[in-house]
C-alpha cells in the first residue's frame, strides 16, 4: 500500500499499504467458475519487486507471498498464506488462515484471520475478514466484504459492496470501498478488476484502484491522499497443472508518493 518521514518511525505512518494495493494484485484463489474445475490442492507463489519514490527518498518495497489451498470437501476449501514484506529494509511478516464455504446455490462465504508476526513496523497486529458472494442473475453475482484491522495506533474498519460478472472463462468485477480509521475519519475508493482468457494457455488480468488512502502514507486528511493503482498481469499455462505469471503495476498517491513494480508468480494444482 511520503513526505515527512514515514520511515523515521513506525508511528509516523497510518499503515494501510497492505489494503487495496495488496488485495488488487496478489495471486488469489480462482473465481467460482475456476474453482469448480480445480483439483484437490492449489498452491501459488508471488514475488513483487517495487521501486518507490517518497518525496526526495528512493528505495524498494518487496513482497514475497506463498499460498496453499486444499479442497477438503466439495463445499469446504481452507487455505493458508504467508507474506513477507520488505519496505526500505524493514521486514514485516504476516500469516493468514481462512476458508471458503460453497453452498448448493453456488454462493460462497469466506472467513479469514491474519496476524502480524514479530516486530510490527508497517503491518497490523491482526485482522479478520468476512466475505459473501451470491449469484443474482445468470452470470451476475453480488458481493459484500467486511474487514477489521487492529493496528498498534489505529483500528480500521472496511466495508466493500460490489458486483462480479462471470461469462465463459472470464470475469469482471467492481467494488466501492469505505474505510473508517479510528480518530482519522473515513476514506473512499473504488476498484475494478477483470480476468480474460485470451487462449487456452494464455489469460490476462488487469485492474485499477482509485480514490483516497490507497497507500495511506501520511497522517493527513483523506482528501489530501488521492491516488491510484494500474496493474496488468499475464498468466501462461505451461501444462495442465502448472502456470506462471508476470506483471507490471504503477501507482501514485498525493502529495508525493509513486511506486512501480514488476511481479512474477507460479501456481500449481495437484
Amino acid at each position: 500500500m511520503a513526505m515527512i518521514s514515514f520511515l523515521a518511525s513506525s508511528t509516523a505512518w497510518a499503515g494501510q499499504a497492505t489494503l487495496p494495493s495488496q488485495d488488487l494484485r496478489r495471486q488469489a484463489l480462482p473465481t467460482l467458475e475456476v474453482q469448480e474445475k480445480a483439483q484437490k490442492v492449489f498452491s501459488a507463489s508471488y514475488d513483487e519487486m517495487g521501486w518507490v519514490k517518497q518525496g526526495s527518498r528512493r528505495g524498494q518495497w518487496n513482497l514475497l507471498s506463498n499460498q496453499l489451498y486444499v479442497a477438503a470437501t466439495d463445499w469446504l476449501t481452507p487455505y493458508l498464506a504467508v507474506d513477507v514484506w520488505n519496505r526500505f529494509h524493514r521486514m514485516d511478516e504476516v500469516i493468514t488462515g481462512g476458508s471458503y464455504v460453497k453452498f448448493k446455490d453456488r454462493s460462497f462465504l469466506r472467513v479469514e484471520m491474519g496476524w502480524g508476526l514479530g516486530r510490527l513496523d508497517y503491518i497490523y497486529k491482526w485482522q479478520t475478514t468476512l466475505e459473501y458472494e451470491r449469484r443474482l442473475y445468470k452470470g451476475l453475482s453480488g458481493n459484500f466484504a467486511g474487514r477489521y484491522l487492529n493496528y498498534p495506533l489505529n483500528d480500521v474498519w472496511i466495508q466493500s459492496p460490489g458486483l462480479r460478472y462471470y461469462f465463459k472463462d472470464h470475469y469482471v468485477g467492481a467494488t466501492f470501498n469505505v474505510s473508517e480509521t479510528i480518530s482519522r475519519g473515513p476514506a473512499y475508493w473504488a476498484t475494478i478488476k477483470g480476468h480474460f482468457a485470451l487462449h487456452k494457455r494464455v489469460s490476462l488480468e488487469a485492474g485499477t484502484a482509485i480514490g483516497e488512502r490507497i497507500y495511506d502514507i501520511q497522517d493527513i486528511r483523506a482528501s489530501e491522499q488521492f491516488g491510484y493503482i494500474i496493474f496488468s498481469r499475464v498468466d501462461f499455462k505451461i501444462c495442465k497443472n502448472l502456470s506462471v505469471q508476470a506483471g507490471y503495476a504503477y501507482s501514485e498517491e498525493r502529495p508525493s508518493f509513486t511506486k512501480q513494480d514488476l511481479n512474477f508468480g507460479a501456481s500449481l494444482k495437484f
